[in-house]
């Protein structure tokens, strides 16, 4: 079985030095992560998953398991109903007072609102949901990961939701 960024980049025909470049690292890393299947730092991870669009996912990376690339073009599709520059924004406003949110670095706000879209795009099968309220569903699990992986555990769950509340209006506010 391939790496999965092994098989998206051939899928795409992009090139490992110009993706390395993309996610910031040497082409002669990522070729050393591809060669020996070993799972790469989490925000390098996160990093070859926002370059993918998400086709290559964070748990492919981190387990070793082979890619299964659906069509790409649909799921950018159904994601493309978000601005991701004006949710990441909203996201960093809302997070702003929540403890620990100092600790998070700007990039990880895209990382979390390209998973937000991801989330929304995916609830639409599962709820009745639209809107700000199918978004707040989808920004409740990334902010409290995000927080998470910054090293503060959200402790006050209706802060949390309230974050989720306040970036969903932030952002349908400014559309």
């Amino acid at each position: 079985m391939s790496h999965p960024l092994k098989t998206y980049l051939n899928e795409t025909g992009d090139n490992v030095s110009a993706f390395a470049r993309r996610v910031g690292v040497a082409a002669d890393a990522l070729e050393e992560m591809l060669g020996n299947r070993q799972p790469p730092e989490p925000a390098l991870a996160r990093r070859i998953v926002l370059a993918t669009g998400g086709a290559v996912s964070f748990d492919q990376l981190m387990s070793g398991r082979g890619a299964v690339i659906a069509d790409l073009s649909v799921r950018l599709a159904a994601d493309s109903s978000l601005d991701l520059t004006r949710l990441a924004g909203a996201i960093a406003c809302a997070a702003a007072d929540l403890p620990g949110a100092d600790r998070i670095p700007s990039r990880d706000f895209d990382i979390a609102a390209e998973a937000a879209a991801h989330t929304y795009a995916a609830l639409a099968r599962l709820t009745p949901s639209e809107g700000r309220g199918r978004l707040v569903q989808a920004l409740r699990p990334i902010l409290a990961e995000i927080l998470k992986d910054s090293g503060t555990l959200p402790q006050d769950l209706q802060a949390l939701d309230a974050a989720a509340l306040a970036a969903a209006e932030g952002y349908y506010s400014r559309h």
